[in-house]
């Protein structure tokens, strides 16, 4: 059995607010599921963040949005130079009409250095190095697992969304206990 130490809980600014309960006009084939089209969700995903942060920014989506409920899709929001990614949720359908958020992501690079500076807090020294092979989406519940290297030894890392408010975002790092 693996048990996990408890690191400290933070809160993470992200870049971008979350926005919720977006809803937009749709195109569905006859009787089929409803879809936003690509080029209609990334203006909606630009217009409801620029209300949030004050400009317009450019939004990248690779895909329409399915309306089936958890659906996602990840888009790239560019503002001031920078690039963030962000997921596209949806969170109820009726009929032809799909409602959905968007939730920030932090980047992985960006979550191994706050996992690295929380454990050197909580035990004196910083790890080797910290490993996230993915991005976390600012949603309460979602984990991502990475893992942290200490001299020869290998830990896992459990990061999980705690409490996402407006551009902040707080998660609890849970170390395993067992070397991998």
């Amino acid at each position: 059995m693996r048990r996990s130490r408890p690191a400290p809980r933070s809160r993470t600014p992200l870049l971008l607010p979350a926005g919720t309960g977006l809803a937009a006009l749709l195109l569905a084939g006859c009787g089929g599921t409803p879809v936003v089209e690509r080029a209609d969700l990334e203006r909606d995903v630009a217009q409801t963040l620029a209300g949030q942060v004050g400009t317009e920014p450019e939004v990248s989506c690779p895909d329409d949005l399915t309306g089936t409920v958890e659906e996602s899709v990840r888009c790239e929001v560019t503002l001031d130079g920078d690039q963030v990614p962000v997921e596209v949720v949806v969170t109820e359908v009726d009929g032809s009409d799909i409602a959905y958020e968007v939730a920030p992501t932090l980047l992985g690079s960006s979550v191994e250095e706050q996992v690295s500076a929380r454990l050197a807090e909580q035990v004196g020294v910083a790890p080797d190095d910290v490993s996230c092979p993915a991005d976390l989406v600012g949603r309460v519940g979602e984990e991502l697992r990475c893992v942290l290297t200490a001299g020869s030894d290998e830990l896992g890392v459990t990061v999980t969304v705690t409490e996402v408010d407006g551009a902040e975002v707080e998660f609890d790092v849970q170390v395993d206990e067992e070397i991998s």
